[in-house]
């Protein structure tokens, strides 16, 4: 690296290159260094070319390249700094995209590539790590493409890596063809994908069977995993992501075309997906441990194209070359034709045919169902009086949430809201209940591998189950995830006179330990406009119910207990160092609703707030602790125009915590329950739910 170079911070690395926070003495200004892994003249020519054509780009959708260089470590380049935004996977920890936000993205994301296209410039690798998003609404989202020239960069050298890596690789790359446009149509097709889904397209736990499914176009309708968008987005997404690279569009222009196209009138019948044949493996040619991206001159079909990585072999071209497997050698002939996709042989033995092994698939899930669905859940670490189970589908893969992803769904469909376990009452107007979460049921630990289980005295939570019978599981998923940290525990407290004046031992998640790293509850699944507050034509507005307290040992400026998102409206509850609590609702910072303070109300005592927000624009508050301190109040906000988006318990999302400055302090206390009614209760009702709680919590 130049002399002129202070190294202020390492940033990130993966297997190909490494990026750093940087300070040049000579300009009096810190920047971003990406250092490339490889010193092979012909990647470095490959890389010097690929760059010195974006060095000519100006546009707002690419990083600005302030040098591009080699030295006697390689070839480095030079953006601006800092690191603005965040990048799509961590956009997506809170939920898939909204309609608005995939518009503002889509939109850009073309922007970018068309650019790029124009000038002949194939990426080669579009994955939605490449992507970053600055801005705090859609209107103001600025979204930049990156990664040109780090080829299938994966985090680690585990196989899960590298599946991730090539998520969004274009069949013909598996097949050892070269990238082209169409590639990059096809991955941007994926991208956008799991924007809407809030998962891959193709989910795989090894490289081979994600070949097979892209392969074999074996992915999940859109339109099914995305009901909360309009038909023709999840049809135009799926018409990108075609298996015959000449069935789709050939550049980001065409794609634009028929993006707006299918903005403007209903989206047409899908047509039948063209497949491609697989070819037959051909085994990777780089040594064990190649990490460094290949860069060679395209010449199909655009002219002086550049190729930000060598086609897919069988295998990783990053990290270390997984185990060679026996098979014919290249040269020999083949005893078999190879497989082809889109016919079967009839030459199969029986137990071969999809038929048969579709019928014993069958089988073999509905055992599980009547070993595991069906089960009491009355082994070992089950909560005591619930017959909760002690594993929901939702809930599989927790190890994702390490790496910043949001939890995947074993199936592509929605999993349905876990029916309330026995034992606790059905809350009042349960049906009306689009998020319930009772911490004497629901609340789950990571304890080992893949499994989380029903969370025991003090263990650290992970996920807290919603109960909640609208918009199915809206499950709240601890990010990020911290095992050794346990800043959330589920705590039982005992009644105390002094300290907690409760009817009896009742359950608490407890946030708390420190404030760094920061951990919060937020939503998954969360979406659909049937049902929702404000934005379903038949709903009478929003009620809100938490049972909650202040830590009495702990000050923060101004501490946030929950956080209730409307795409920009908010509800949330605040407390400062003070101990004192009040509501927000409406456009940010939005009306303030505190309780009267003649009433010296004790925030560090249980306490039920409960606000119902009108469509008229009409709020309704009430206090009331365990002390018998209650006050009720009301105050005036515009309803919310948009739908009901995320929920985050114990501080605001964690991608409100990535943009500095923009949040306040984690929460320190405890939450016992939270309900979110998909309508406005008038003062009878409310008093209903708060005599309802009070009688279950208050001595």
């Amino acid at each position: 690296m130049p002399s002129r170079f202070k190294v202020l911070k390492n940033l990130s690395e993966n297997t190909t290159s490494l990026l750093k926070l940087v300070r040049d003495s000579h300009l009096k200004s810190d920047f971003i260094l990406r250092r490339f892994k490889t010193t092979a003249p012909g990647e470095i020519d490959g890389l010097r070319s690929l760059f010195a054509q974006l060095a000519l780009l100006d546009s707002p959708r690419l990083d600005r390249i302030i040098e591009a260089a080699e030295d006697e470590k390689g070839f480095y380049v030079l953006t601006p700094a800092p690191l603005e935004g965040i990048t799509l996977p961590e956009m997506l920890a809170r939920g898939p995209l909204s309609a608005e936000e995939f518009e503002t993205l889509a939109n850009q994301l073309l922007d970018a590539l068309e650019l790029v296209h124009d000038q002949a410039i194939v990426h080669g690798t579009i994955t939605p790590e490449c992507v970053r998003i600055a801005g705090t609404k859609p209107s103001e989202w600025q979204v930049r493409l990156g990664g040109f020239g780090v080829g299938f960069a994966a985090a680690g050298p585990e196989e899960e890596h590298q599946v991730a890596a090539y998520r969004c690789a274009a069949p013909e790359q598996w097949q050892k063809s070269p990238a082209r446009r169409r590639s990059d149509v096809y991955s941007l097709g994926c991208v956008l994908y799991e924007a809407l889904a809030a998962r891959p397209a193709f989910q795989s736990r090894t490289l081979k069977e994600l070949r097979t499914k892209h392969l074999g176009h074996d992915l999940p309708d859109l339109a099914k995993l995305a009901p909360h968008v309009p038909a023709w987005m999840s049809s135009w997404v799926m018409s990108l992501i075609v298996t015959d690279a000449e069935a789709r569009p050939r550049k980001a222009a065409v794609a634009r075309e028929s993006f707006l196209q299918r903005e403007a009138q209903p989206a047409p019948a899908p047509a039948p997906v063209l497949v491609t044949p697989a070819a037959a493996p051909v085994p990777a040619t780089n040594p064990p441990g190649y990490s460094a991206p290949i860069l060679l001159p395209m010449t199909q079909p655009a002219r002086h194209a550049t190729a930000s990585t060598i086609p897919i072999a069988v295998g990783p071209q990053v990290g270390p070359a997984p185990q060679p497997r026996r098979q014919p050698q290249p040269a020999a002939a083949p005893k078999a034709a190879p497989r082809q996709f889109s016919q079967q042989p009839g030459g199969r033995p029986l137990w071969q045919r999809p038929p048969v092994i579709a019928g014993a698939v069958i089988v073999i899930l509905g055992l599980l169902w009547l070993l595991f669905g069906r089960s009491s859940g009355s082994g070992a670490g089950v909560l005591p009086a619930f017959d909760a189970p002690a594993t929901n589908a939702a809930m599989i893969n927790l190890r994702e949430l390490g790496q910043w992803k949001q939890r995947q769904y074993l199936t592509g469909e929605s999993v349905p809201a876990p029916a309330l376990p026995t034992g606790l009452p059905k809350p009042f107007a349960a049906d009306k209940l689009v998020v319930f979460h009772h911490a004497d049921a629901g609340v789950n630990t990571h304890a080992s591998g893949d499994a989380d289980k029903p969370a025991r005295e003090g263990d650290a939570v992970a996920f807290w189950n919603d109960y909640g019978p609208i918009h199915g599981n809206n499950a709240q998923a601890l990010t990020p995830w911290t095992p050794g940290h346990n800043r959330v525990k589920l705590v039982t407290l005992k009644p105390d006179a002094a300290r907690f004046p409760l009817s009896g031992p009742r359950r608490f998640v407890v946030f708390g330990a420190s404030d760094t790293p920061v951990s919060t509850l937020g939503t998954i699944g969360m979406g659909g406009d049937t049902g929702s507050p404000f934005t379903d034509p038949t709903t009478s507005g929003f009620t809100m119910a938490i049972v909650f307290y202040l830590d009495a040992t702990h000050k923060a400026p101004d501490s946030l207990v929950a956080h209730i998102n409307f795409s920009g409206s908010t509800v949330t509850i605040r407390a400062p160092e003070d101990h004192q609590a009040w509501f927000f609702a409406g456009e940010k910072p939005g009306a303030r609703i505190e309780p009267d303070a003649a009433a010296k109300f004790d925030f560090t005592k249980p306490v039920i707030g409960l606000l119902a927000w009108k469509r008229d624009g009409t709020i309704s508050t009430v206090f009331h602790n365990s002390l018998g301190q209650r006050s009720a109040s009301s105050e005036h906000s515009p309803a919310p125009a948009k739908r009901l988006q995320n929920v985050s318990l114990g501080g605001e999302p964690y991608y409100i915590w990535r943009d500095k400055g923009q949040s306040v302090a984690p929460f320190h206390g405890g939450i016992a329950e939270v309900r979110l009614y998909n309508t406005f209760f008038d003062t009878a009702d409310l008093k209903q739910i708060e005599d309802e709680l009070a009688k279950h919590y208050f001595p």
